[in-house]
């Protein structure tokens, strides 16, 4: 090979070189926006996620995944109006963790007052609170660690604030509440995951959610027991009258909070 070919053939090298190494540095910056994109963002700011309209009239089916125990400010807010409410229906499917509370819903009419909590319903070792208008009662339930659950609560927030639990659609207790009564007050703030008093201040880790939840669902009335046991067997079927499904439509995640499964179901109310 003379000089000439020589020249020739190393610059084609050189040549091929430089686009192997562009390609391979397009691929690597390709990779890292992938994973920019698809960073926890751990600064509390709430993400949302755009997906096609659910062209059904049913209720969609969403799991969201609660992956640290000790974190505040991971907590799925629901961006759906509230009513007042004198009689309702709220139904969820969860795992219980190995925490000593698990804090799985919460509504606040007025997230900057002290004692936010208009209605909470969290989970203890050897019980089940729920707290409606600041009356807080407890029920002797063992909830076994990473056992899933479907619970159903219809309360009638009237002169007696009276909740009937359902737990795996058999009804478990019967909940009197006398000190705190009336409905429920309307214009606040739905949250899954976490206490609202830890949303954006510093209060304890105790009363934050650690595992998944799914199927979180609100009726503006009393679901009676044989809607209960179809909900519990069939996750798309959807009685009528419900005011929301938490979806990806209706979310802001915050925090390490995120999806691990939706499904447009089919059918209708």
């Amino acid at each position: 090979m003379n000089m000439n070919s020589w020249s020739t053939f190393s610059s084609l090298i050189a040549l091929f070189c430089m686009v192997v190494i562009a390609i391979v540095q397009e691929c690597e910056a390709d990779k890292t926006d992938e994973i920019l994109q698809n960073e926890i963002d751990f600064k509390n700011q709430p993400r949302t996620v755009t997906i096609p309209k659910d062209k059904s009239d049913g209720c969609p089916q969403a799991s969201f995944r609660f992956p640290y125990e000790n974190r505040l400010g991971d907590f799925v807010r629901v961006m759906e109006p509230i009513p007042q409410l004198s009689e309702f229906t709220v139904c969820f499917e969860f795992t219980k963790s190995k925490r000593p509370i698990d804090a799985v819903i919460n509504y606040a009419s007025d997230i900057h007052a002290t004692y936010t909590n208009d209605y909470l319903i969290d989970f203890r070792f050897d019980k089940m609170c729920i707290q409606i208008n600041n009356g807080y009662s407890c029920i002797a339930s063992t909830f076994h660690a990473n056992k899933k659950y479907h619970i159903c609560i219809a309360t009638f927030a009237a002169s007696t604030v009276k909740s009937y639990v359902f737990v795996d659609s058999i009804l478990k207790h019967i909940v009197y509440q006398h000190d705190h009564t009336g409905p429920i007050a309307g214009n606040g703030m739905f949250f899954v995951g976490s206490d609202q008093h830890t949303v954006g201040r510093q209060f304890n880790t105790e009363w934050i959610y650690h595992g998944t939840m799914s199927n979180v669902r609100l009726w503006r009335r009393i679901l009676d027991m044989k809607e209960i046991e179809l909900s519990y067997q069939d996750p798309c079927f959807c009685p009528p009258g419900y005011l929301f499904a938490v979806s990806l439509r209706n979310v802001e995640l915050f925090g390490a909070a995120s999806p691990i499964f939706t499904e447009q179901c089919t059918g209708s109310e």
